[in-house]
């Protein structure tokens, strides 16, 4: 996966401590694995060894929309990434891909490629200090709950996922095949009550799936902040529980490989640091459907 990073320069000269203090976050970019520019908002956590919440946001949004649960996130100790998705905000590099005329068009295979920008997002957050890469969740909302859920069925090293407002087959991405390849990763689908079809034929596809539905009508995916009461703190706790603490003896394996090793082992070592993926032990590994590396 090709990757880079540039940080706004004004941005960049305050600490580390200080952007997450503020709460203001360092603008950067990286690549995905198909050369697309991806630009995101940085929140450092103010602790090391801090668990990770990459955030995906609804059709025709952009990053700005997670506003109201940054500092929830923020304040609970979680180093947070709100990316826009290739075709929105200002990830729309390079121009000859037509991403935002593709999005607004809704061309399937755009958004089916949207896994590609949590890869990119994921391998991003695993450069940088402080981060802890056994414990990383996704939140989505409306298509970020579908591409949320792809990601997580591609990425068994994904925790927990988040979804707000989920669709079964939201603009030609099949959430109803994905979140069956989804194996001992927690997924709680929010929705209120008058959108709960989608989120009712998925919890039934995974017993890892959860349903919460809120009564009342008309606050689809992002737009529950401010108008049901809570959401930001039952988000927050279903990632403590599920993002667990630290790890003691974390293994890893290379993306899309389905045995792991021992982190920080020889076999570690010779993998490609921008696909190594991350759980907090063996048994967690186990689970998700990986074997040691000499079975």
């Amino acid at each position: 996966m090709k990757q880079t990073t540039n940080r706004v320069t004004g941005l960049f000269v305050l600490t580390l401590a200080t952007c997450a203090a503020a709460q203001k976050p360092i603008v950067v970019s990286f690549k995905a694995t198909d050369s697309v520019q991806l630009e995101a908002d940085y929140f450092p956590a103010a602790e090391e060894k801090a668990p990770a919440v990459i955030l995906l946001h609804m059709f025709k949004s952009d990053r700005s929309a997670w506003a109201p649960l940054v500092p929830h996130l923020h304040e609970a100790g979680f180093a947070v990434l709100a990316v826009d998705m290739r075709g929105h905000g200002n990830s729309l590099k390079p121009d000859k891909f037509q991403l935002r005329e593709r999005a607004f068009n809704r061309d399937p295979s755009l958004f089916n490629s949207m896994y590609w920008d949590v890869e990119a997002a994921y391998a991003f957050l695993a450069n940088e200090p402080g981060v802890d890469m056994t414990r990383v969740g996704l939140v989505g909302a409306s298509i970020g709950t579908s591409v949320a859920i792809m990601a997580a069925s591609k990425n068994p090293a994904i925790d927990a996922v988040v979804c707000m407002t989920a669709g079964d087959n939201y603009l030609g991405v099949p959430s109803v095949d994905h979140i069956k390849q989804c194996k001992g990763q927690p997924i709680l689908l929010m929705t209120r009550e008058d959108e709960r079809r989608a989120t009712d034929i998925l919890a039934k596809l995974n017993t890892d799936a959860k349903a919460r539905i809120y009564p009342g009508e008309r606050a689809h995916g992002t737009r529950m902040f401010g108008k049901v009461e809570g959401v930001e703190e039952d988000i927050v706790a279903y990632l403590e529980r599920h993002l667990g603490g630290p790890a003691d003896k974390p293994v890893v394996a290379h993306y899309g490989k389905k045995s792991f090793v021992p982190a920080n082992s020889e076999s570690h070592k010779a993998m490609r640091s921008d696909r190594v993926i991350w759980f907090s032990s063996a048994d967690e590994a186990t689970r998700r459907g990986l074997k040691p590396a000499s079975e």
